[in-house]
């Protein structure tokens, strides 16, 4: 995201795959907790450094997740050596900015509780990166969306993603529905057509049908059989080899009814 002023926000939004990872997070309070909480969604293995008493939220987390490990004192450089990430998470700026710059100077990205990607913080102290703020919403557990603002205003970024989440559950479910289509068939499509550039006119005629309102019903249809029909259709005007079968097929494995 970038903005046109001066001090704008400048970052490269990514999802990354920590699965089976080990990541540090310094830290066992109620703010570590989350991060600790976000890390194990994403499956990641954590280890957990505190020398003060542990929130009951990650006691509870250390004793239902073997993924996480708790341990019970003061964080030490050689932490950081073999993690994938550092979350600096203590209520303690100095021991933050000090994590940071450990973990910067291993070549580690960091995250910190106490200081972002921007501000009057020197640089070694700053965060390498922050946590968007993730939507919740029931649409598919194919479709993430976050919220990002440089770690500059939290509270904007839980506000707009409970009305981002609002609105994906109430109005535009088919989000939701396409994801899965779109990631089981994306593979069929590559295989099928050689050319990107048809490729691109395929995937925006495909949405676009998919898109169309029902006359008279004001929602989406999002059946089976009307999506392998569409899907069908549209692939044959574009010259792309793809069977019914193979389109049955895909929609069963993204739990189309």
């Amino acid at each position: 995201m970038k903005q046109g002023s001066e001090g704008a926000v400048r970052s490269l939004l990514i999802a990354l795959d920590v699965e089976g990872r080990e990541v540090l997070v310094v830290g066992a309070g109620s703010v570590g907790a989350r991060k600790a909480a976000r890390l194990l969604e994403a499956g990641a293995k954590v280890v957990v450094v505190s020398s003060a008493p542990a929130s009951s939220r990650m006691q509870a987390l250390a004793s239902a997740r073997d993924e996480l490990e708790l341990i019970t004192r003061a964080f030490d450089a050689s932490d950081i050596e073999g993690k994938a990430l550092v979350f600096a998470a203590t209520d303690d700026p100095a021991l933050n900015a000090q994590i940071v710059s450990l973990a910067k100077a291993s070549g580690v990205h960091v995250n910190s509780a106490t200081s972002s990607t921007r501000g009057s913080a020197s640089a070694s102290a700053k965060a390498d990166f922050t946590l968007l703020a993730r939507v919740d919403h029931d649409a598919s557990a194919w479709l993430d969306v976050g919220v990002h603002t440089a770690g500059g205003s939290p509270v904007l970024s839980a506000a707009l993603s409970r009305r981002l989440g609002a609105w994906l559950d109430d109005e535009e479910v088919i989000w939701g529905v396409l994801a899965p289509v779109f990631a089981e068939l994306r593979p069929a499509v590559f295989a099928g057509c050689e050319d990107g550039r048809v490729r691109g006119q395929f995937w925006r005629a495909l949405l676009a049908r998919c898109l169309e309102r029902e006359e008279g019903e004001g929602g989406w249809r999002t059946d089976r059989v009307h999506l392998r029909e569409v899907i069908c259709e549209v692939a044959r005007a574009h010259g792309i080899r793809l069977g019914e079968g193979e389109v049955e097929e895909l929609l069963s494995r993204a739990g189309v009814v």
